[in-house]
């Protein structure tokens, strides 16, 4: 795990055990977890907004991405909203890698590991797992996260995987009306009972929620008129106008400069578009950023310093 070297993983510096206790010491990371956003808004009888929301798992795909390419794959086994760290900057990253195993480990179905509401069907088995359990996490956390409520039910650990196992979570749709369907389609396959049946990786993932979203927004050309007096005749005409079409929701921008107020007035300019931001302040962390995840725009200081 001290290896791992990703922008949405905290770095692991020790690890040591005390008292019959494992004790995995990582970076800390400056912020809230999901966990304390969802419980701040279900106070305020709201939902998160879902921009933000997909921002955060495209970030979240990205770190499974690179545990799940590891040789052998890392498989995180506890993805929830609690383990999804975020900073002030934007920045989600997934922690507590207690859990986390190769898949070729020897003991990975001695013992129960995971958090009922969130762990996989073959976890809850103690069945072999694989990157496909993460995704099945993964999903789950969106579900909570959009919808404001966990998909399974029980007041035992028992009771929730035998929910699991044995019923239907509750439709996403019914509990907020403003997910898009082919969101709600893609959260289903993420979470359906069988390995099989889930997109095989989390790149499949990434690159179908954006597609879909793309598709949901439609970007077609807004027309509009525009009345106008004849210069000539003194007539009044009326003008067809054609407006560029919108930019499709969750364009990737990278934002590059060592001034921070720049940086600030960039991030605030592509929210306002609709667009996602990350933000470097030097030309070595930008190229790590470049080599982690994928941009669809780079916006940069021509003057920046090494």
């Amino acid at each position: 795990l001290a290896r791992l070297d990703h922008p949405n993983l905290p770095k692991v510096s020790d690890f040591f055990t005390e008292a019959d206790t494992d004790i995995l010491v990582m970076d800390f990371v400056d912020g809230d977890d999901l966990g304390e956003k969802i419980r701040a808004a279900q106070t305020e009888t709201r939902f998160l907004p879902e921009s933000d929301i997909l921002d955060w798992a495209r970030q979240i795909l990205g770190a499974l991405e690179y545990l799940h390419q590891q040789d052998p794959p890392v498989v995180h086994r506890d993805i929830k909203p609690d383990n999804i760290l975020l900073t002030d900057h934007g920045r989600a990253k997934l922690g507590d890698l207690g859990a986390a195993m190769h898949i070729d480990s020897p003991d990975e179905t001695s013992r129960l590991v995971g958090t009922p509401h969130f762990m996989s069907p073959e976890q809850a088995e103690l069945k072999p797992v694989d990157c496909r359990s993460d995704i099945y996490g993964l999903g789950c956390t969106i579900y909570r996260t959009v919808g404001g409520a966990n998909p399974f039910t029980g007041e035992t650990t028992e009771e929730i995987i035998q929910d699991q196992l044995t019923g239907d979570a509750r439709s996403l749709g019914e509990l907020n009306a403003e997910i898009p369907e082919k969101l709600l389609s893609l959260v289903s396959r993420m979470m359906s009972r069988s390995p099989v049946d889930r997109p095989e990786n989390a790149a499949e993932v990434r690159e179908e929620l954006e597609a879909c979203l793309r598709e949901e927004a439609g970007a077609k050309p807004v027309r509009t008129t525009e009345k106008f007096e004849s210069p000539k005749t003194g007539e009044i005409l009326i003008k067809e106008i054609n407006e560029p079409a919108p930019l499709p929701p969750g364009l990737r921008v990278l934002v590059v400069d060592d001034q921070r107020v720049s940086v600030l007035a960039a991030e605030r300019a592509c929210k306002v578009l609709g667009c996602v931001t990350e933000s470097a302040s030097s030309g070595p962390e930008a190229l790590d950023l470049l080599d982690s995840e994928q941009f669809d725009f780079l916006l940069t200081d021509r003057i920046m310093p090494e």
